[in-house]
């Protein structure tokens, strides 16, 4: 059977190949045979592109860190793999609607914080800071498969106020930098019950943010990063504007900017 399917099929792509007028008929069995691989053949494409297309919308989300969007789990392997496979069909998504561009800027880590915690890992304990109150709940929080993703300690751990200020210091006046936030909501529930801005150097870099609708739920880890130019006095701070409820923060580092 596989052996006459390779035959058919064969025999499919060398008539098509023929221009229709040179073409001889051929027996009523011969065409249907033909025309059902043929038929198999776009069905199966059909249904790879499909797939593709899905792989691709994932991809996006785990690959260019988009805003507002949960991240999906995925192999790196097969995810470069796919990548490459999208390069060659030329195949493009945009990124959804309302979500802000992705940032590519990210180098190595100048500095970690545990907000409102003790060191884990890389991150050092709480430092530079005024302003806030520490909250220790100490509730699990799902780190699985988000992109640069603080150890899941950090995210344990929190400051909450709407008047605490990070003021990292010693940076090279005029230089670019990332800002990378690490958010996780242990307290509400629902979209909405937490929303508040980012402001860095008296910029307003972010309104309107809802940890638990970023994740799309509680418990789960949310990273954001952000460009910074240093200040003349080689500083970058970091505040917050309130909407509803308070502010927080469990985690933050400074990046070197590849840019």
């Amino acid at each position: 059977m596989a052996v006459l399917r390779i035959a058919s099929l064969s025999l499919a792509i060398i008539w098509s190949s023929l221009r229709a007028e040179d073409a001889p008929s051929l027996p009523a069995d011969i065409q249907k045979l033909i025309d059902d691989e043929a038929k198999q053949e776009v069905q199966v494409h059909q249904e790879y592109d499909a797939r593709l297309r899905i792989l691709y919308q994932d991809l996006i989300r785990a690959l260019t860190h988009s805003q507002d969007l949960a991240v999906h789990r995925h192999d790196l392997d097969g995810a470069q793999a796919i990548k490459a496979q999208i390069a060659s069909l030329q195949v493009a998504i945009p990124p959804a609607a309302g979500s802000p561009p992705p940032i590519r800027l990210a180098g190595s880590t100048i500095i970690a914080i545990a907000c409102g915690g003790e060191a884990a890992g890389p991150f050092a304990a709480d430092s530079y800071v005024t302003g806030g109150i520490v909250e220790a709940l100490g509730v699990p929080v799902n780190t699985t498969g988000v992109i640069n993703a603080a150890p899941e300690a950090v995210y344990e751990n929190e400051r909450v106020g709407s008047d605490m200020v990070y003021a990292i210091p010693g940076l090279a006046s005029g230089s670019p930098y990332v800002v990378r936030l690490h958010f996780a909501e242990i307290y509400w529930t629902k979209p909405g019950e937490r929303v508040f801005g980012i402001i860095i150097n008296g910029l307003a870099v972010q309104t309107g943010f809802d940890i638990v609708a970023a994740a799309h739920g509680p418990k789960i880890a949310v990273v954001r990063d952000y460009p910074a130019t240093a200040t003349a006095a080689g500083q970058i701070v970091i505040s917050f504007t309130t909407t509803t409820d308070l502010p927080k923060l469990s985690g933050l580092e400074i990046l070197r900017s590849s840019k």
